[in-house]
């Protein structure tokens, strides 16, 4: 009875844990995102314009689909079948704001980063600071790359 439960057990307990909330604050933080976007497109709209990355074809289109990608990438990422497709769809996205957060910097912008509705102006630091602790979130919450390989055809 000193030995209960077992150590192995009790890490995969802990590393189940770990990962489940992970999942839960980074599903989250883009669900909550996603649906500011979604109830002020006209912000929205000014945020993407704002980054000058895109021709102003593609301005509309962008600001629509932003915000239903970061709604199913979060619900996504929650539902277990949906995990590992959804786990590279969060890491493309993550990847994709920090290279835009990282070119605006670069260019010297001082914008209104968009990433949860009108925030103010950017600052930078913080702002790239976030989006690496939530690639560490998603991290955290990862699937093994094995399991990836067997449900992306």
């Amino acid at each position: 009875m000193k030995n209960f439960p077992p150590p192995r057990l009790s890490r995969c307990l802990a590393h189940s844990l770990v990962a489940g909330l992970a999942r839960l604050v980074l599903s989250g933080t883009l669900l909550i995102a996603g649906v500011l976007k979604l109830a002020d497109l006209p912000q929205t709209l000014q945020a993407v314009t704002a980054y000058r990355l895109l021709p102003e074809t593609f301005l509309w289109p962008a600001a629509l689909l932003l915000p239903w990608t970061e709604i199913i990438a979060a619900l996504g990422f929650l539902w277990k079948p949906t995990r590992p497709v959804a786990q590279l769809w969060v890491g493309a996205l993550l990847g994709i704001f920090l290279l835009a957060l990282l070119a605006a910097w670069g260019r010297g912008l001082d914008i209104d980063c968009g990433c949860f509705g009108g925030s103010g102006s950017a600052n930078y630091p913080w702002l790239i600071l976030r989006d690496l602790g939530l690639f560490f979130l998603l991290w955290l919450g990862r699937v093994p790359l094995r399991k990836i390989r067997k449900n992306v055809p």
